[in-house]
């Protein structure tokens, strides 16, 4: 079966609960089976995880029985929870058509700009604290002859004086932290001026893609790269190649491995 993924070619399920899996894909459009040891399948619908389909022997019925799990679909708090179970494979099939099916575009929509806004919202709190509490602040002001010499020449402003301790590495990282610190803070700007673009990456590789203009549903779910708005493309590229947490210049923060921001804003600068 092509859609019936086996984690081990050499174990597969029970021949019945294969019939079933034939079954339902019949009667259910787009879906995909992945199965790894056990009596149960995890079933998915294009990219999005649906339930457990299984053929199992239960204890109260006292015979093998087939089922199927969905927890948003089927509200049983009775053990097994959130279970449909028969010995009948086409009442299972049956209930797969009711509760097999997509979360509302609007649902997926919210979720993802939730996880991705908090994840940034983290990453850019981290370079406020690294300008604020970072030991390179103390180490230069510590010096009380030049933190006398500092106030006297803002108020009689002058030029600010350079510290005999500023050697030229800590001058470096100082740098590097502020500029850090600016590249963040403007795309957190961005964001909060509903600009640019939410990306989740699903295990089937589909891109789930919000933008933060009109957030209230998908702007696209699609596999094929290719679909994605062409000012996005090489910056999701880009990004894609990153550590977790890192920012970009007029491109976007990778928050993990399948949550990224994607800005709006020009990549002029890097041609």
């Amino acid at each position: 079966m092509k859609n019936l993924k086996l984690r081990d070619p050499e174990n597969k399920p029970h021949f019945l609960l294969v019939e079933l899996i034939q079954e339902v894909s019949k009667r259910v459009k787009n879906m995909r089976f992945e199965y790894t040891l056990g009596d149960t399948v995890k079933c998915y619908k294009e990219w999005e995880y649906v339930g457990l389909l299984g053929y199992a022997y239960y204890v109260r019925a006292g015979r093998d029985l087939f089922h199927v799990q969905s927890d948003k679909y089927i509200h049983n708090c009775k053990s097994p929870r959130h279970t449909k179970q028969s010995i009948h494979m086409r009442q299972i099939v049956k209930e797969c058509v009711r509760v097999f099916k997509n979360t509302e575009s609007s649902e997926i929509a919210q979720k993802i700009v939730d996880a991705t806004k908090n994840s940034v919202e983290d990453i850019v709190d981290a370079h406020e604290d690294a300008m604020d509490y970072d030991k390179w602040i103390p180490e230069i002001y510590i010096d009380t002859h030049f933190s006398q010499a500092l106030l006297e020449r803002c108020v009689e402003n002058r030029p600010l004086p350079k510290p005999d301790n500023l050697t030229d590495e800590l001058l470096s990282k100082m740098r590097d932290k502020l500029y850090a610190h600016k590249v963040a803070s403007g795309l957190w700007e961005e964001i909060k001026n509903k600009e640019g673009y939410y990306v989740r990456i699903e295990d089937d590789g589909t891109y789930n893609v919000v933008d933060l203009a009109d957030s209230s549903e998908l702007l696209i779910s699609t596999q094929d790269f290719d679909e994605l708005p062409e000012i996005m493309k090489d910056k999701l590229t880009l990004l894609k190649m990153q550590n977790n947490g890192t920012c970009v210049i007029n491109t976007g923060i990778k928050a993990r491995d399948y949550l990224l921001y994607v800005s709006k804003a020009s990549m002029d600068h890097l041609v």
